[in-house]
């Protein structure tokens, strides 16, 4: 079996051949090949047309992993039942009304977080604090949107940045850091031959300084460089994967 990285930049329609990386012997070299067997997408954005006009010259169901475009909300809905849900952060459907009763309240704690419900990058995400009295609405590098102290004030200026049908309100947890920025981890489960969920590989995403989403990283580590010898630690965070 060969193993080949590519875009979809990379393709020649015209050849139907492909430039990428291709593994051998344990090094990456460039390579021009024809189109493969089966591809594993790690694209994620909404790529339909791509999967579909690959899918026309390898075959229908070759590509894996096509669905990646998640909507948050529906993602939500799914879990919140399920073993995981207690792990779930408050998340809401945006109601304008709503939210200007919160900022209304004398302290936000913890705030909230804005996220499209169809986004990747951490584009169009904005985080909601209130300081001495002061609503402050800053996009994910930290940069002000808007601040006040009249929610309606700030509600208008959102409704012009924010459609409210395609954004949810979700709790904002404050994350942990190292280096002075804060991290996630991301667990990657794939089925096996006996078609069991199995963790395939790990890491942690480690956000630039003063950003406060992950999704745009100063740095890409091993989770044991994050969480050292704190196995149980490890294991409780595979079990809750």
């Amino acid at each position: 079996m060969r193993l080949m990285v590519f875009s979809p930049n990379s393709i020649c329609w015209d050849t139907q051949r492909i430039n990428g990386l291709l593994l051998n012997d344990h090094e990456w070299i460039r390579a021009e090949l024809p189109f493969p067997d089966a591809v594993y997408n790690r694209c994620y954005s909404n790529q339909r047309q791509l999967v579909h006009r690959v899918e026309q010259v390898i075959g229908e169901q070759k590509v894996f992993n096509h669905e990646t475009w998640l909507d948050k909300w529906k993602t939500h809905k799914l879990l919140e039942n399920s073993s995981v849900g207690k792990y779930l952060p408050r998340t809401k459907l945006l109601d304008y009304e709503e939210l200007s009763n919160h900022l209304a309240e004398e302290i936000l704690n913890p705030g909230f977080v804005l996220k499209p419900r169809l986004g990747s990058q951490g584009q169009g995400v904005f985080r909601i604090a209130k300081e001495m009295g002061t609503i402050i609405i800053n996009r994910s590098d930290n940069t002000p949107l808007v601040t006040g102290s009249d929610p309606s004030q700030i509600i208008k200026v959102l409704r012009e940045h924010i459609p409210a049908t395609k954004y949810v309100l979700q709790q904002f947890i404050s994350l942990a850091t190292v280096d002075h920025g804060v991290f996630d981890i991301r667990i990657l489960l794939q089925k096996n031959g006996m078609r069991h969920w199995k963790v395939s590989a790990g890491l942690s995403r480690v956000a630039m300084v003063g950003h406060f989403v992950t999704n745009i990283c100063g740095d890409i580590r091993s989770l044991h460089d994050i969480l050292g010898n704190d196995i149980a630690l490890m294991d409780r965070i595979i079990e809750i994967s």
